[in-house]
Order: C-alpha cells, then structure tokens, then sequence
C-alpha cells in the first residue's frame, strides 16, 4: 500500500495543483522521517485536496481544518466465547503517531 501512495504521489506532476504536490510531498517526506505529526500532515493534504473538488461544485468554502481530518481503519479481533464468530471487525481510529 506504501509503494502505491508513493505511486500516486509521483502520479499527480500530472495532474494536480502545485499545492496538492506540495502537502503530498509534506506527507510522504513526514512519513519517511518518522514524524509525529503525521496525522496533521494527511489532514493538510486532504483539506487541499477538498479544496480543489469544491473549485469545482457549487458551494466552494469549507469550514473544517487540518486538525478535524481522522483516518479510521477496521481490524479484526478475536472473540473468547466460542459460541460467538471467532472474528469480530473494531472500528478505530488510528492513533497520530501511526
């Protein structure tokens, strides 16, 4: 999945605003440090990716901020009861620093 981001990363010379491959490359270079600020980082980037679609639709202001992005991902967990599925699927949401 990395290898497909980075991809898609090097893709968007082609096709995205100047500002779109600036906070890509924000993210990927954050990433690539370890940075804590990680989460923030993703957030910048889809907040200007939001901002390019809105350029495009009616209603082109949005009142969220960098800070309100969260990425949520499903993990399974085994269940003790044995009359229960053995896998029940979590929601969480990712902690900043991963």
């Amino acid at each position: 999945m990395r290898q497909e981001f980075l991809t898609q990363i090097n893709l968007c010379w082609l096709y995205c605003p100047d500002e779109i491959i600036r906070k890509a490359n924000q993210l990927a270079s954050g990433i690539e440090q370890g940075s804590n600020k990680k989460e923030l980082l993703a957030g910048e980037l889809m907040l200007e990716l939001r901002k390019d679609l809105l350029g495009h639709f009616p209603f082109k202001r949005t009142k969220l901020t960098a800070d309100e992005f969260r990425h949520f991902t499903v993990s399974i967990r085994k269940v003790s009861d044995t009359s229960q599925p053995d896998t029940q699927p979590d929601l969480a949401e990712n902690p900043a620093s991963g």
